[in-house]
């Protein structure tokens, strides 16, 4: 297995990412930066194919912003948060991505229960 994560898994850590910080289904400022922070950051320390700058990251999150937001707010969230979590079965190297996803999950806590059921159903599925 390579220890390189492929731009679909990428595609699939980054909605991980923003549903764990769209928690109460709104989309400020905030939530955006806190994304594309993470986002850079997390990159950093992976082996991610491809390159994707700070511009980049900021327009991937406005483009799909409503897509998650519904899916966050929406009947099926379980279904799809499960079916991403699942995806990334395979990527190398894991502890990257459950700590940013925990340390997001410190951040939102406040506003949400969801998000330490993000962290917890990934180190659940991911052990298994």
């Amino acid at each position: 297995m390579s220890d390189t994560v492929k731009p679909a898994d990428w595609q699939n850590i980054l909605k991980l990412i923003m549903l764990t910080i769209l928690s109460d289904g709104r989309a400020f400022e905030r939530e955006a930066d806190s994304f594309v922070d993470a986002s850079v950051d997390l990159r950093a320390d992976m082996n991610v194919r491809g390159i994707q700058t700070r511009q980049m990251t900021m327009d991937w999150y406005i483009q799909h912003r409503k897509e998650l937001i519904d899916v966050q707010t929406g009947e099926t969230f379980e279904t799809i948060l499960l079916e991403l979590i699942d995806s990334l079965d395979g990527i190398p190297n894991k502890k990257p991505l459950l700590r940013t996803l925990k340390n997001l999950s410190k951040r939102e806590v406040d506003r949400d229960e969801k998000n330490p059921a993000i962290i917890e159903t990934s180190k659940q599925r991911w052990a298994s």
